[in-house]
């Protein structure tokens, strides 16, 4: 019996000896071959995520553009302060990304106005006399602009507007004392008017603070040019056209601007 057992184990055994020769054969050969291969790491791409801002805000805006013709013709003769300096304006922009439609893309309205005034007191033959020259703008338009975010919650934003507005002179006399009826002089009292529309490319440096409220800085050229919408591009003291008006009469020139804005920023 205890042959028999013995017998049987030496059988198993050699069986299984052979066993494992017909099938590590063929795996080491398979990896002989594996060795032949190579590969190669590929990184992942990380999607970034489309511009996205939807905000309203208020802007302030430093338009520096040319006086000279004005000065020359209602502020010199009457020794007046001279207009000097950018005109400063104040308005507000809504802009919305055009996101998943066009990637990076915004339209925004926006509206400008503001003034310059130079003012000078005189008295003769105890009538005194308040001479004012103001000069006031006021701009409406749209933009578009394509945002770039080099790193995150900052995105620079080139872009161009179209704007309609008008700019308007006033010259008056105010007489601030009694005045008698035989003391009473003609005096000029004149108002200007200019339809215009202007061009105004853009570049725009925006940082989100947080995803509510939003920082920008910015610089523009707003060249204006007749509006071909208008009857008359100048008019005078009501509907009446003037003309020959010099071109440099225009409000044209380097836009400065700082915002601060609320919202939805995500970017």
């Amino acid at each position: 019996m205890q042959k028999f057992i013995l017998k049987k184990t030496i059988f198993v055994l050699s069986f299984l000896m052979v066993c494992n020769l017909f099938i590590s054969n063929p795996l080491k050969a398979q990896d002989e071959r594996l060795d032949d291969f190579t590969f190669e790491s590929e990184e992942m791409e990380d999607p970034k995520q489309p511009y996205f801002a939807l905000s309203i805000g208020v802007t302030g805006n430093l338009l520096f553009t040319k006086y000279d013709e004005l000065n020359n013709k209602f502020i010199v003769p009457k020794n007046m302060e001279l207009f000097e300096g950018p005109m400063f304006t104040l308005g507000f922009n809504v802009f919305t990304a055009l996101s998943p439609f066009v990637n990076n893309v915004r339209l925004g309205i926006s509206y400008n106005s503001g003034s310059k005034l130079t003012e000078m007191k005189t008295v003769e033959e105890s009538i005194e006399t308040n001479s004012t020259r103001n000069l006031s703008m006021q701009m409406t338009g749209i933009h578009f602009d394509y945002a770039f975010v080099p790193f995150k919650s900052f995105a620079i934003l080139p872009g161009i507007g179209i704007n309609l507005g008008n700019m308007k002179f006033e010259e008056f006399n105010k007489i601030s004392s009694p005045v008698s009826w035989n003391d009473i002089k003609a005096t000029e009292n004149n108002q200007l008017n200019y339809s215009f529309m202007a061009v105004e490319p853009q570049v725009n440096l925006e940082y989100a603070l947080t995803g509510f409220l939003m920082l920008r800085a910015g610089v523009s050229y707003i060249a204006s040019f007749d509006n071909p919408l208008s009857t008359y591009a100048w008019t005078i003291n009501g509907n009446n056209e003037l003309k020959d008006v010099p071109s440099d009469i225009n409000p044209k020139g380097l836009n400065v601007k700082l915002g601060i804005f609320l919202g939805l920023f995500n970017y």
